[in-house]
């Protein structure tokens, strides 16, 4: 309801601490399923005993690239974001008004 600075550094260190966890714990579990026979690509390990890629692996694949697609956007707008602040030092656009920079 009422927006601070220490409830938003609250909220995004425990979202960062939790997908730190979950990544870690995900990276550990991979490694541990497969050992020393861990690719560099996680998904090319899972393979089925006559050599064909498993169902999961290609849904695995489709919902990275799908993920991806939705990330680059939202990349490209904090780099623009950032840019404008810096190179035009838009103290305005730092408070949300980057048409009145540019």
């Amino acid at each position: 309801e009422h927006p601070t600075k220490e409830r938003w550094a609250t909220a995004t260190t425990r979202a960062l601490a939790l997908c730190v966890i979950l990544e870690g714990a995900c990276g550990i579990a991979g490694y541990l399923a497969f050992m020393e026979d861990t690719e560099g690509n996680v998904l090319n390990n899972f393979l089925s005993f006559d050599g064909e890629t498993k169902n999961a692996a290609n849904v695995a694949r489709g919902l990275l690239c799908t993920t991806m697609f939705f990330v680059y956007p939202m990349d490209s707008f904090v780099c623009r974001h950032v840019l404008v602040v810096l190179f035009f030092r838009g103290r305005r656009a730092h408070e949300g008004d980057d048409a009145a920079v540019l």
